[in-house]
C-alpha cells in the first residue's frame, strides 16, 4: 500500500493512485527536477530576476534541509509528467503561528501548497491529488491535526473548495484582509 518516502529520483512513488486515466504520483521535491515549476510560480509574485534567483535558491536551500526531518516534508504531485501541485507539510509551533487567535495543538501539522494552475486537469484530479496526500500524512504516526490555511488571492475559492471536498472543516474565518481562514482536518478514528 504505502512505500517508504524516496527522493525523486526515478525511485518508486511514495504513493499513486490509479484510479484516473492517467496516474497521480506523490514524491518528494527533487530540486533539479522540481525548481523550474516552482520558479514558474514565483514568477508571479517575484519583481526582479535577482529576487527570483535569491528566492529559488532559498528553497533549494530549504528542501534540502527537509531530508530526514520528522518535522518538515514536501512533496510534489505529478498527473503523468504534468507538476500538478507542489504541497509542504511542516510542524505547528507556537512561535510561528498561522493566526494569533488560532494556537496550534501539539502534534498539529500545517500546510502549505502551491498550484502551478488548477487548469491542468479537471477538479476533480485535484481532489483525488490532495486526498492522495492526506493519505499518506496519516500514515505519519505524529500527526495529529492538519491545518490547511487560505489566503485571500487569486486560489481562493478552489482552495477552499479542495480543502472542503476532502472533509477539512472551516474552523477559523478571515477577521482582517491578510488573515488566513483556517481549515482543519483530524487524523481519523
Amino acid at each position: 500500500m504505502f512505500s517508504d518516502p524516496v527522493l525523486n529520483s526515478g525511485d518508486s512513488p511514495i504513493l499513486a493512485e490509479s484510479s484516473v486515466e492517467v496516474p497521480l504520483v506523490l514524491l518528494h521535491v527533487a530540486i533539479e527536477k522540481d525548481l523550474p515549476f516552482i520558479a514558474d510560480l514565483f514568477k508571479k509574485e517575484v519583481v526582479t530576476a535577482g529576487d527570483l534567483d535569491a528566492s529559488l535558491k532559498g528553497f533549494a536551500e530549504m528542501f534540502a534541509s527537509f531530508r530526514g526531518s520528522n518535522t518538515s516534508y514536501a512533496f510534489m504531485l505529478w498527473l503523468g509528467k504534468v507538476p500538478l501541485f507542489e504541497i509542504e507539510l511542516h510542524l505547528a509551533n507556537k512561535q510561528d503561528t498561522l493566526r494569533q487567535d488560532f494556537p496550534p495543538e501539539d502534534h498539529d501539522y500545517n500546510i502549505s501548497m502551491m498550484p502551478g494552475n488548477f487548469g491542468h486537469a479537471e477538479f476533480f484530479v485535484y481532489v483525488l491529488g490532495f486526498q492522495l496526500c492526506l493519505d499518506y500524512f496519516w500514515n505519519l504516526p505524529d500527526i495529529k491535526r492538519i491545518i490547511a490555511p487560505v489566503y485571500a488571492g487569486p486560489h481562493e475559492d478552489e482552495h477552499t473548495r479542495l480543502f472542503t471536498e476532502t472533509g477539512m472543516t472551516l474552523s477559523l474565518k478571515r477577521s482582517n484582509p491578510r488573515d488566513p481562514e483556517l481549515y482543519v482536518l483530524s487524523r481519523p478514528v
